[in-house]
C-alpha cells in the first residue's frame, strides 16, 4: 500500500501561486522596497517566478492580521532564491520583507556525486 504524503503548507503555496498568476506588481497588491531588490540583484520577473514556481516552507501567524511565509525556489535562470513575505489574504496583499540568494558551500554537492 502506497503512503500518500501531503506536502506541508500546500494551501499557502497554492494561494501564492494564484496571486503571482493574477496580480501584476503595478496593481499595488505586492508591496516592496526597490533598493532591497537591487541589493539582492533580483528583478520583479525573478520574484514573480519564485512566487509562481516556488513553495512555502514556513508559515507563522502575525500578531496582527496576516501571516509571515518563507518561500524557496529559483529565479528565471534556475538560480536558488528565497524570500520572506507577510501575507494578508483578506486584503490580497503581499509585503516583501526579505529576499536573498542562498549561498552554498563549494564542493558539498560535488563530493556526493
Amino acid at each position: 500500500m502506497a503512503v500518500i504524503r501531503k506536502r506541508r503548507h500546500q494551501l499557502e503555496t497554492e494561494w501564492l501561486r494564484a496571486f503571482a498568476s493574477t496580480y501584476l506588481p503595478a496593481d499595488g497588491a505586492l508591496i516592496f522596497e526597490p533598493p532591497m531588490l537591487r541589493d539582492a540583484e533580483v528583478s520583479l520577473i525573478d520574484l514573480r517566478h519564485l512566487f509562481k514556481k516556488g513553495r512555502v516552507v514556513t508559515a507563522d501567524k502575525l500578531d496582527g492580521p496576516g501571516a509571515c511565509w518563507s518561500v524557496v525556489g529559483c529565479d528565471c535562470e534556475g538560480n536558488p532564491l528565497e524570500a520572506r513575505v507577510d501575507v494578508v489574504s483578506e486584503e490580497i496583499t503581499v509585503i516583501l520583507r526579505d529576499v536573498r540568494r542562498p549561498m552554498f558551500e563549494k564542493g558539498s554537492d560535488d563530493d556526493a556525486a
